[in-house]
């Protein structure tokens, strides 16, 4: 029975701090798929902010539109 309570009063401490460990484990799982996402959502709205960036250039110098010149005038 002694040895028994000793062993428990030894091994409890390791066992909690096992669970924990693990606990903490699953968090920074949690944590790190989150920041990957974040970081893939970044990526494409910076991506897509310079594709709008590249579009409004192009309507503010009008360079899609083709030269356009006026018929002679007919007498």
């Amino acid at each position: 029975m002694l040895r028994k309570n000793v062993v428990e009063l030894v091994t409890q401490p390791y066992e909690s701090a096992s669970k924990e460990i693990h606990t903490i484990s699953q968090q920074l799982i949690k944590s790190q798929l989150l920041v990957q996402e974040l970081r893939n959502t970044i990526r494409r709205l910076t991506h897509d902010l310079f594709d709008m960036e590249d579009k409004m250039e192009a309507l503010r110098t009008g360079s899609f539109l083709p030269e356009m010149c006026e018929p002679p005038a007919s007498d």
